[in-house]
């Protein structure tokens, strides 16, 4: 009976540590495309800047999240279908060029 707990145990403990890596992994990457949208340079933040615990940071990160709610805000419920294949078609060009960019410098 031990055995048949300990392993369930296990067993639970792996499927919580698999969502917490799928999670972190998941706002690293949002981090990334918020980056890239160039939203970092307007509020002044740089890389390794700890946006929690620096009063200075503080500030950014509240500018940061204001920029973002005022955008949340304004789209509309639900969003325009038309509008959303914009941006999915200006962030895919983004993404497009970065990648090129990187295979570029990667071939020097």
């Amino acid at each position: 009976m031990n055995r048949i707990l300990s392993s369930r145990s296990k067993l639970n403990a792996t499927r919580e540590a698999n969502a917490r890596r799928a999670r972190s992994r998941m706002l690293i990457q949002v981090g990334g495309i918020v980056k890239l949208s160039g939203l970092f340079p307007i509020c002044q933040i740089e890389e390794g800047e700890d946006l929690q615990y620096d009063i200075d940071s503080r500030d950014k990160a509240a500018l940061l999240l204001g920029i973002l709610l005022d955008a949340a805000h304004n789209i509309s419920d639900p969003p325009d279908a038309a509008q959303m294949e914009t941006w999915r078609a200006s962030g895919t060009r983004l993404l497009k060029q970065r990648a090129a960019q990187t295979a570029y410098q990667k071939g020097r």
